[in-house]
Parts: structure tokens; sequence; C-alpha cells
């Protein structure tokens, strides 16, 4: 809604709700005073006509909340109908400079602005970290399921065929919910997209907003901040190398869940004069397909 369609909707539920209150406020005057003739009852009503006027300006405020909490629902409504049925838009024309990229708050824009191509691993695993982050909000078993088959795939553990089935699953869920509860279709609509044979890690990643609409903006640097997890850092990539055996020991066992391992990770690291890879495994959050593990594993 406009702010010249919210201005137009308050103005005329202002008048309409004062013209209502001014109305009976002078019908039951003149009800009350019928007794003293049909004179006598305006002639009551015109005494009190100024208190009730007065009246009026106490509405302005009243309308004004009434018409922003209803413009804020109206706009919920339609981004939540559009982020679940239509596509999910590029939100940026050219590629991104290295500053953008550290600091940005917008993973679409992120991913539309790379200077190179996200593969489909790290997309996916990407994706399916966006779809974790709402794990409440999946009321459908097929959603959930649909991501822990994404991941086996990801991870070489689970067929196409299985894929599939498991797209399947989750674009039914989708469908079920998208009208019923718009925030929980957001979310199943970004399982379909992450668990998609042909996975669209933006329209996850924005989808997985919506299912936290009254926390867009929070959501979308929680998965900034997971993009370049996953992604590292495009313009200055990490060099392929090997590592001795503890350290992917230890990168091994971060891959499967250890987190309590990256700041040793990070030392063994550190040793070996990575200091900018042990710098970010030192960092609070990771998820599965962190790029340094699969760096030191040989997955990238």
């Amino acid at each position: 809604m406009t702010l010249v369609k919210l201005a137009w909707w308050s103005g005329g539920l202002w008048l309409g709700c004062g013209g209502l209150l001014v109305g009976l406020c002078i019908l039951g005057g003149l009800i009350e005073n019928a007794q003293r003739g049909w004179r006598g009852a305006i002639l009551a009503v015109a005494r009190e006509l100024p208190l009730i006027l007065g009246i009026l300006p106490l509405l302005g405020p009243i309308t004004l909340v009434i018409a922003v909490v209803v413009a804020r629902r109206d706009h919920r409504v339609r981004a939540l109908q559009q982020v679940c049925s239509g596509p999910v838009l590029a939100k940026r024309a050219g590629p991104l400079t290295e500053a953008e990229w550290q600091t940005s708050a917008d993973p679409v824009a992120m991913l539309t602005g790379l200077p190179t191509e996200l593969g489909e691993r790290p997309a996916r695993l990407f994706a399916i970290a966006c779809c974790r982050r709402i794990w409440h909000r999946l009321s459908d078993e097929r959603s959930r399921q649909a991501i822990e088959v994404a991941e086996r795939y990801a991870e070489g553990r689970a067929t196409a065929d299985d894929l599939r089935d498991a797209e399947a699953g989750a674009s039914a869920a989708a469908t079920l919910l998208r009208l019923s509860d718009p925030e929980a279709g957001a979310g199943a609509e970004a399982c379909h997209d992450a668990s998609s044979p042909q996975v669209n890690a933006g329209a996850a990643a924005e989808r997985a907003a919506h299912a936290h609409y009254r926390a867009l903006a929070a959501e979308r640097r929680r998965q900034a901040q997971l993009l370049r997890d996953v992604a590292g850092n495009p313009f200055r990539p990490l060099q392929p190398r090997s590592f001795p055996p503890h350290v992917c020991a230890l990168a091994r066992a971060c891959a499967e869940g250890a987190r309590d391992l990256y700041p040793l990770l990070a030392d063994a690291l550190e040793d070996l004069g990575e200091v900018e890879a042990a710098a970010h495994c030192r960092e609070p959050h990771h998820v599965k397909g962190c790029h340094v593990v699969d760096w030191a594993l040989g997955s990238r």
C-alpha cells in the first residue's frame, strides 16, 4: 500500500468513523430529549454539538494506527504471495566488489553479483543451511525429508532418483501450505528449491528468509554470513595444496559435525602459514560445506 493510498484510506476511515459517531450522538440526543418536542430536542442537541465535534480530532491517531496496521498486514500478505508463487528476481545487474562481498547483508544480491558462478555443491549446501535455520517452521515432514535427502545427495550418499522423489514431496508440501500458512509455505518452497536437481540457491534463501517475515532483514544478514562461510572469498580463493594427515583428520571431524574442533583446525592451519583460513575457522558459526573444511579435504 502506497503512502497516497494510506492517506486516502486513513482519511476516509477518519471521516467515516467520525461521521458515524456524530450521527449516533445526535440521534441519541434527539431520542433522549424527545419529550421536549422536536424543537426542544434539536436545541438540546445543538447545545451539546460542540462537545460532540470535539471528539473528532481524537479519532485521528486511532484511525492512523488502524491504517498502519492494515497497511503492514496488506504488505506482508502481498510479499508472501509473491515469494511463494512468483520468481525471485535478481537484485543486482553487475558484479560485486570485494568490499561489498565482505559487508553485504543481501544473499540474493551476493549470488547474482558473484564474479564466478557458485558450484552446484556449495550452492546446494548454502540453500540447505538456509532451510535448516527455519527447521521449526517446516510443519510438513516432507519438507524436512527433502532437506535430509538433498544434503546426502550433495555428499554423494543419495541418488538422483532419491533427489527427484524428495523434490516431489517438497513440492506437494509447498502447494498444501501456500494458502493456509503463507510463512510456512515460503519455508516449504525454500525446501523445494534446495532439493531441486537444478538447485536455486537464491530463491531458497529469499523464501527461507520470508518464513521469518517479522525478522526478514536480520535473517538475510545471517544468510549472508552463511554464504561467506560456504563460498569463502571468491576474489581471493584459497589455493589448492596438500595437508598433513592430522589436518585432514581435523577437517573431516569438523565436516561430520564436531564444531568444537574448529579452533584446533585453526591452530593447525596457522602452523602451516594459512593465516586467513585459520582466522575463518576461529569465527563462531559454521555449517556443512564450510569452504575451509572442504578446501582441506580437497572437496573443492
